[in-house]
């Protein structure tokens, strides 16, 4: 412990000589031989020159040297005591040392050569030459940073804000429709009536045992019947406004609604999807009293047999090989009050047409528009055709579904058979 006590005392008081005048580095090197063998106790003569920039750069000093070495064949020098030294700019490098050495006399030609760089400068020595020190003043730098202003518009990679409005949200919830069919586990409801009740009290008991008249009138707090107490939440395209009471009564209001019998959408309304947004409309009159299903009677088109939806069975129909005319071309062709998107019902379609034609006949007939014709729904022996109604679906190679509209029977009609149609489309 005392040993390295010791040495740690001589390289402080080495470092202390660098930091005052004279100027000096501290050099040690072992010296060996050629044979590897350590040169003891010998004189040996040094040269060293420190280049400037690289390795083989300008040389700004130079030196020699006849020192000798210990029993170890360490030899310990101090580089700049010749004129020079204390004028390099150690500022400006990199710097390298070089040392050459000679261990026989007359100590002057140089066997060992080796170069090292200068990796960082001696504080004492690159302090004298830094006569305008840092301030301590931030204003006093150079090469400032850009100080960011402390103002979010100032930003860069700012992320997206939310707008705040609910449209905008991603995986919204989806929201109760208000209907009370519409919820789950719904509870077994009282039916009003009393023997229905269990754990019902002995009415006779609670008189005698707490005093109750049996009135109403009674009764100490009593519920609120201003009919604010009824709690009522507005549902999908509805409003609600009002408190509930006699003198500011519930208004109930749907939004944008639609009806059967409603002229509507180049025709008129015969049936309506749960919400009252979507539906099906009819043409106003008949397209033909009486045409052929499809040119083609006996094959079968084998994709237009689709109870609901008319359109793809339009389409199938239309695009059979050796298709020229069919009503269903007929209702895909037709274009009336801006609307060009018809097609041929299906026959769950055609049907909804049948049971809802007392309504839509009513407002045809007396819509004050001659251009409207209603349905045809009697039939006349003497004036054919009958009151049969062709739909897109098809029942077999040589046959298709049909509506009957004087008795409401829905069957297969064999394509070849003309009989009325009606154009429709969806809104």
């Amino acid at each position: 412990m005392k040993k390295t006590i010791i040495t740690l005392a001589n390289l402080l008081i080495i470092t202390l000589v660098m930091a005052q005048a004279p100027e000096k580095m501290s050099y040690q090197a072992v010296i060996r031989n050629s044979t590897n063998a350590l040169v003891t106790n010998t004189q040996i003569g040094m040269e060293i020159n420190i280049h400037q920039g690289s390795a083989a750069g300008t040389i700004v000093y130079t030196e020699t040297l006849t020192p000798t070495t210990n029993a170890n064949g360490l030899v310990s020098i101090e580089i700049g005591g010749t004129t020079g030294f204390d004028t390099i700019d150690w500022a400006n490098g990199p710097y390298f040392m070089e040392t050459k050495t000679a261990t026989t006399p007359p100590l002057t030609t140089y066997t060992i050569t080796g170069t090292t760089q200068l990796l960082s400068v001696p504080y004492a020595l690159h302090a004298k030459t830094a006569d305008n020190g840092f301030s301590g003043n931030y204003n006093d730098l150079t090469n400032k940073p850009t100080l960011f202003s402390g103002s979010y518009n100032d930003l860069t990679n700012q992320p997206a804000l939310f707008s705040g409005d609910y449209n905008d949200l991603s995986n919204k919830p989806a929201l109760f429709s208000g209907n009370y069919n519409d919820l789950t586990n719904k509870p077994t409801l009282f039916d009003g009536n009393y023997d229905s009740l269990w754990n019902k009290p002995n009415i006779r008991d609670t008189v005698t045992m707490y005093g109750f008249s049996g009135n109403y009138n009674d009764l100490t707090n009593k519920p609120t019947t201003d009919g604010s107490e009824t709690i009522i939440t507005a549902g999908t395209n509805v409003t609600i406004s009002g408190s509930g009471t006699t003198a500011n009564p519930y208004i109930v209001n749907s939004a944008n609604t639609h009806y059967v019998g409603e002229l509507y959408g180049g025709g008129i309304v015969f049936w309506v999807s749960p919400d009252g947004l979507h539906g099906l409309v009819m043409s106003l009159d008949d397209l033909s009293s009486a045409i052929a299903w499809s040119n083609i009677t006996s094959v079968a088109v084998g994709n237009a047999n689709d109870m609901y939806d008319g359109l793809s069975n339009s389409y199938a129909i239309v695009a059979q090989s050796g298709h020229t005319t069919s009503a269903a071309q007929l209702c895909l062709d037709y274009s009336y009050g801006g609307y060009n998107d018809w097609y041929l019902p299906a026959s769950w379609q055609i049907s909804q047409i049948y049971h809802n034609a007392y309504t839509l006949n009513y407002v045809m007939v007396n819509d004050g528009n001659p251009a409207t014709v209603p349905l045809v729904t009697n039939q006349n022996n003497s004036n054919p055709p009958y009151p049969y109604y062709w739909s897109s679906t098809e029942y077999d190679n040589g046959a298709a579904w049909s509506q009957y509209f004087d008795g409401g029977s829905t069957s297969g009609g064999s394509k070849a058979d003309t009989f009325r149609v009606r154009a429709v489309r969806a809104f």
